[in-house]
């Protein structure tokens, strides 16, 4: 279950670096670092499915502990 934490706590810190990317840009008013905004978009998506993976795990472990 930690290890499930550990993965919720880096995408939403990764959330918070996409927020801030676009924040930034509109202050600044500029445009969005796409590359890099996409770059860590990407990050998050695949620690969604890592995230879904270990929970779905831990579910089937569960079951077999019972």
């Amino acid at each position: 279950m930690d290890r499930i934490l550990e993965m919720k706590q880096k995408r939403a810190n990764l959330v918070s670096q996409m927020r801030e990317l676009i924040d930034v840009a509109e202050k600044e008013n500029r445009s969005l670092d796409e590359e890099q905004y996409n770059r860590i978009e990407a990050e998050v998506d695949k620690l969604g499915k890592d995230i879904q993976r270990e929970e779905r795990l831990a579910e089937i472990e569960g079951k077999l502990e019972q």
